[in-house]
């Protein structure tokens, strides 16, 4: 079945660290190697994942994160590959994900997994349906090419 339906606004809300994050005991997963989480066992081990983060993008140069690629949809013309975070919750959700096990701030769940800023919300925080549908599709058609 096919239907129209007019666009609508979307909005990323800012949150304190979710109970969920607390109750999956990430020191526990031998993949992530964080058991010893000041850094000195296990350190600069690396999650090898990829991970598609849709949201306001990444901050493509952050130190704590190892962002290889991405697209930005949050446009009304063409889509391009300036998927740079300029409102800082995408930045937040990456770090929470992969933030680098270094004995430096947070350690993520994957920490250092490859991540790729799917920018659908705008720099305000705001954005289309439309957006996000385009950047789910995205993904959709580079998940089997993403390294």
């Amino acid at each position: 079945m096919q239907f129209v339906q007019p666009d609508s606004t979307a909005v990323a809300f800012g949150q304190t660290v979710p109970t969920g994050v607390n109750r999956i005991d990430g020191k526990s997963s031998s993949t992530a190697k964080i058991a010893d989480i000041d850094g000195s066992n296990g350190s600069d081990q690396r999650v090898n994942a990829d991970v598609a983060v849709i949201d306001t993008g990444i901050n493509k140069t952050h130190p704590d994160l190892n962002v290889v690629g991405g697209r930005n949809f949050a446009t009304f013309f063409s889509p391009s590959n300036n998927y740079e975070d300029g409102h800082g919750h995408g930045t937040h959700v990456a770090g929470t994900i992969a933030a680098l096990y270094n004995s430096n701030g947070a350690v993520g769940v994957a920490p250092g997994a490859n991540l790729y800023g799917v920018k659908v919300l705008s720099n305000s925080g705001t954005g289309y349906q439309s957006w996000i549908i385009n950047g789910i599709d995205w993904v959709t058609a580079h998940a089997n090419t993403i390294d």
